[in-house]
């Protein structure tokens, strides 16, 4: 019945089913045949099916939803970093008007919120962002949890040509291939090469290419 649920009780059915082993089970199993999109697994209920110690349960869950890696060390200190920095009193002074203009200058192009964006990465308007470490976790360490549909793929054609993206779609004839800029349809016959990495189609560094009001503006609008 999954796909006559609404926005909240789907959440309610996906964190239900991944409480216990045999019921995250049947979840992951649903994902694999494509019953329920791996999109519709935040990375909470990811971690939470982890958490349950079963060792094929993660084998599966890393085979069809995607990776989760522990954070290094840098960047645990990283976060510690924006965390005091992200204050909830520095936070209520944001202005949310500016981030929503950061937002379309950095973000974007990427991911859709509030019907504004691109769809290169997971929308952000269903996701945990009133959480700053969904916030921080996810654009610090992008890499540490990947979602099967978010891996970088690097495809280099018979002509030369290297596109770096996402595979939307793909069949014996045909390779759909969404960068930031536009989504190609490349012939089977002019591919040379097709590569998948276990990192985050999105890159690090973002707020390293901020100012502090620029970045407290930004989380403060991600999560109004």
């Amino acid at each position: 019945h999954f796909r006559s649920l609404t926005g909240s009780d789907r959440d309610d059915a996906i964190n239900t089913l991944a409480s216990r082993p045999a019921y995250a089970r049947a979840l992951l199993d649903a994902v694999e045949k494509r019953e329920i999109s791996p999109r519709d697994l935040p990375v909470t209920v990811a971690r939470q099916i982890q958490a349950l110690g079963d060792a094929d349960l993660s084998a599966k869950l890393e085979a069809v939803w995607g990776t989760l890696r522990p954070t290094s060390k840098e960047k645990t200190a990283l976060l510690s970093r924006y965390k005091e920095l992200l204050t909830p009193d520095r936070l209520a002074k944001a202005d949310r008007s500016h981030g929503r203009s950061v937002f379309r200058h950095t973000c974007a192009s990427c991911h859709k919120l509030f019907d504004d964006g691109g769809d290169l990465g997971p929308e952000l308007t269903g996701s945990d962002r009133a959480s700053l470490d969904y916030i921080l976790q996810n654009v610090l360490d992008p890499s540490a949890t990947v979602g099967r549909d978010f891996r970088l793929t690097t495809v280099a054609t018979n002509d030369g040509r290297v596109l770096s993206g996402l595979i939307r779609s793909q069949n014996e004839r045909t390779l759909v291939v969404q960068t930031v800029n536009e989504k190609l349809t490349i012939d089977r016959d002019d591919v040379e090469d097709v590569k998948t990495a276990d990192v985050s189609v999105m890159p690090e560094g973002l707020f390293e290419k901020l100012t502090e009001d620029e970045v407290r503006d930004l989380v403060a609008y991600l999560a109004s």
